[in-house]
C-alpha cells in the first residue's frame, strides 16, 4: 500500500493498494475501503500515523496510530481512553510471476577456416 501527502493537505492526495493479482476485490474499490477504515494523518515522528481507526469486528470507529517499523511491519493501534490494543501486520511473500520462455535463436553458421 503506497499513501501519497500534500504539504498543507490534511487528507491524503493518493492511496494505492497493490495486491499483486492476488485480490478478488477491484483496486479501486480497495482504496476506497482503505480511506474510509484508515482515517490517518502524518505524525510528528517520521514513519508514523495518527488518526482514526474502523474496527471491523465491533463497527465502532477508534483513536489510532500507525507506526511503519520496517519495509515489511507496521504496527496498528487501536485506543478507547487508556486502554490500547494492537497488532502488526507483516508483508507476505507474493510468488514471482511466471516468466515467459525465450524464443529459440537461430544456429550461427559455421565459419571457415
Amino acid at each position: 500500500m503506497q499513501v501519497a501527502y500534500a504539504i498543507g493537505v490534511a487528507e491524503p492526495v493518493s492511496i494505492m493498494v497493490d495486491t499483486f493479482g492476488t485480490s478478488e476485490i477491484a483496486p479501486d474499490k480497495l482504496e476506497a475501503m482503505v480511506r474510509d477504515v484508515f482515517d490517518m494523518r502524518p505524525a510528528k515522528e517520521p514513519m508514523q500515523w495518527e488518526g482514526r481507526v474502523y474496527n471491523i469486528d465491533d463497527g465502532k470507529v477508534y483513536d489510532g496510530s500507525i507506526i511503519m517499523k520496517s519495509d515489511n511491519e507496521l504496527y496498528i493501534q487501536g485506543c478507547f481512553m487508556l486502554f490500547c490494543q494492537g497488532e502488526e501486520w507483516l508483508r507476505q511473500d507474493v510468488p514471482d510471476p511466471p516468466k515467459l520462455s525465450k524464443p529459440a535463436q537461430p544456429a550461427q553458421p559455421a565459419r571457415a577456416r
